[in-house]
């Protein structure tokens, strides 16, 4: 059987491969990415530095440091302090694509846990920076490419994708206090910032809607668009209100916050294929926008 490839971008979020199998149009979808654009950096590189920024983090010590060898209890003195952060939170996610390639897209639970420097002196501006996990998940009925599975592109979504991300994300924010520190027990304040984005696993498992039975259960690459580093490497904006409570008699705090991540960078998710390809082409992609909600409580020491 004679078969005659042509590849063309029928929208922002697929690029189709369309096959002509004895005069029936199949399509498939496929990623359309030159890993030249990307910064040669490895994933595995990436996460131990990731892995030597956490513990410096948690190393470095809690203190104040003065100006030009100046007494920090002395009058006028700049005193500049160092805080740690540790807060754990729920993910509410808010996921979005075309959904001429999907249907059923609902949001699935996600959690993190972040941990931070909070950097500045007895003013109320500050810098906050640290590293975060963040797993999320979503599940949607689209395609699924295999021999013996979807050939037409028809908008038969008969497949359920069920995919797990998991991120690790450092926040460069500004932080705002409504209040000093040192003069109110209770405060108010404001962050935003940008967040850079790494995703350095993903898992999915496909579900046959008519059978009932799966078809794949693994691991996926699962990409960035516009990647800042390697291909995994995106990134967010993120606006954050909080409350902190100064505990009696100690510099340590608690606070309850919520932080709102705004997409930059899409996810681009490969449909499972079991190694199946179109003419050596690599297995397919949906590119799609992600927001989440995070409601934190947390530490401060």
């Amino acid at each position: 059987m004679n078969k005659n490839y042509n590849h063309q971008a029928i929208s922002k979020d697929f690029f189709v491969s369309n096959v002509m199998l004895s005069g029936v149009e199949a399509c498939f979808f496929q990623k359309s990415k030159d890993p030249s654009t990307s910064l040669r950096v490895t994933e595995r590189s990436f996460l131990r530095w990731l892995g030597i920024l956490f513990i410096t983090i948690l190393l470095l010590p809690s203190e104040s440091f003065s100006q030009r060898g100046l007494s920090i209890s002395e009058p006028g003195a700049f005193r500049l302090k160092v805080r740690k952060r540790l807060s754990a939170f729920p993910l509410l996610s808010f996921y979005s694509g075309d959904s001429r390639f999907y249907s059923n897209l609902q949001p699935k639970q996600g959690y993190g846990a972040q941990l931070d420097l909070d950097i500045g002196n007895d003013r109320r501006g500050r810098f906050l920076t640290g590293i975060g996990f963040y797993s999320q998940s979503l599940a949607f009925n689209s395609y699924y490419f295999a021999d013996g599975y979807s050939a037409i592109y028809d908008r038969n979504f008969a497949y359920e994708h069920r995919v797990r991300i998991n991120d690790i994300r450092i926040p460069v924010l500004l932080k705002y206090n409504f209040v000093t520190e040192e003069d109110y027990t209770n405060r108010v304040y404001v962050m935003f910032g940008l967040v850079l984005r790494q995703t350095f696993s993903g898992h999915a498992a496909v579900t046959d809607g008519t059978t009932g039975s799966e078809l794949f259960n693994g691991s996926v690459d699962i990409t960035s668009e516009h990647s800042m580093y390697g291909d995994k490497g995106g990134s967010m904006l993120r606006a954050g209100l909080g409350f902190e409570n100064r505990i009696i008699n100690i510099r340590h705090a608690v606070f309850l916050e919520v932080n709102y991540d705004y997409k930059l960078s899409r996810y681009e998710y490969p449909l499972p294929q079991s190694g199946y390809l179109v003419n050596g082409v690599p297995p397919a992609f949906f590119r799609f926008s992600n927001s989440s909600i995070a409601i934190a409580v947390g530490y401060k020491f």
